[in-house]
């Protein structure tokens, strides 16, 4: 069996981690693995890149191609129609879809032709973008308008921010006739939360199942080895926060803010992916660190802190959750979308969003509980282990082409 894996990253950021290492799987299981993703920094024998070069340039280009037109998802022709013909010459039997937003690929022509082609689809959403007119979540404005059509959009200053036009109403329409022509296919949701929202959308006659995220187990595990980050912290327990960018969205300012709370001669806040500005600005009683590709140094990050705090403001399942626990370190987070559901049971805490008091007051209990990494370790294993989660898209692909 063919598997094309399409997303918009291959192996950096969160999704484009996901399509490499359930790639691993697919190789394993015998079947055939083909990729094609928009930005990589990276070349493999099965990858088709879309935008070759330097991802930050290609990648601005694109960002402000979709700020100016206030649409995402009509522009590349060519380069898409170029895709297509890679695509022709593998003749996949599934393709997997994953993040198609951030406009680098043309998708009315692509879901064009998985329709003519009458290819079965796995397509795992990450976020809302696939049944909204233009967000990839709107929680945090409490909208509903994409139940039955979006207009008058409130949320054109976050992602993905347009500048002049209000496209939503005519993307929400686009979107529903290109994403309901496929005749065979099949939603996945890494969260329950995620599986209830698409139950409600125009995407709620497909089937949808839960697969939760996961990560290679035998990598993030407890390390030993002392983290140059942390010296001269000795002593301290140190609050770790990792994101792919802070914004407030991720939990940025409530950090600020927990910094101001927090008795700095017993605890020590370090964020990792923190942009030059905000290395700048930060106050100097926080560590900051840029955001980081290396995985061993991350793991050495997540072994070395006390607890992992993750006040994030909306989010599906983050895998840095999954990364902290397995390392054998407990997670705080807020009760925000599917977040809580990676929590371990007696070990981690959850806490209502925006309650810096009882987060503060979370990790004051959590430092003080006294707990086995090794649980910790070996409920990742059971949980959030990639074999065992992804083993099931190879269960989904069988039931497609049956």
């Amino acid at each position: 069996m063919k598997i094309l894996q399409i997303n918009i990253s291959y192996k950096f950021g969160s999704t484009g981690k996901i399509m490499s290492d359930l790639n691993d799987v697919i190789c394993k299981s015998g079947n055939n693995s083909y990729m094609l993703c928009g930005y990589s920094n990276e070349a493999a024998p099965n990858l088709y890149i879309m935008r070759k070069g330097s991802i930050l340039k290609a990648s601005r280009k694109d960002i402000l191609i979709s700020r100016l037109s206030g649409t995402m998802g009509y522009h590349y022709k060519k380069s898409t129609l170029k895709a297509i013909e890679w695509i022709d010459t593998i003749k996949p039997d599934v393709i997997h879809l994953h993040n198609i937003h951030g406009d680098w690929i043309n998708v009315k022509i692509l879901f064009e032709y998985i329709r003519k082609k009458q290819i079965p689809v796995v397509w795992t959403l990450h976020d809302c973008w696939s049944f909204t007119g233009r967000c990839s979540h709107f929680e945090l404005f409490r909208c509903e308008k994409w139940k039955t059509g979006c207009f008058k959009c409130k949320n054109r200053k976050v992602y993905p921010i347009t500048y002049f036009f209000d496209k939503s109403k005519s993307m929400w329409k686009d979107k529903k006739k290109w994403f309901t022509s496929v005749k065979k296919m099949t939603i996945v949701t890494p969260s329950k939360w995620l599986a209830n929202y698409v139950r409600q959308s125009f995407l709620k006659d497909y089937p949808i199942k839960v697969i939760n995220n996961g990560i290679n187990t035998q990598v993030y595990r407890p390390q030993t080895t002392c983290n140059r980050y942390y010296q001269g912290f000795e002593g301290k327990h140190i609050i770790l926060g990792v994101a792919n960018s802070w914004t407030a969205r991720k939990g940025y300012y409530d950090f600020i803010k927990l910094d101001g709370m927090i008795d700095h001669n017993m605890y020590q806040i370090v964020l990792v992916g923190l942009n030059s500005r905000q290395l700048k600005l930060i106050p100097n009683s926080i560590k900051g660190i840029a955001r980081t590709e290396n995985e061993q140094e991350l793991i050495e990050l997540y072994s070395g802190a006390t607890v992992f705090v993750n006040p994030t403001y909306q989010d599906n399942y983050p895998t840095t959750n999954l990364e902290a626990q397995a390392c054998g370190t407990p997670c705080i987070t807020y009760r925000t979308g599917g977040s809580p559901e990676s929590i371990s049971d007696g070990i981690g805490c959850i806490c209502e969003q925006g309650n810096t008091k009882q987060l503060l007051e979370s990790i004051i209990k959590t430092c003080r509980q006294s707990y086995d990494s090794v649980e910790l370790q070996n409920y990742a294993k059971e949980h959030f282990d990639k074999c065992r989660k992804y083993e099931k898209y190879i269960e989904c692909y069988h039931s497609l082409v049956e």
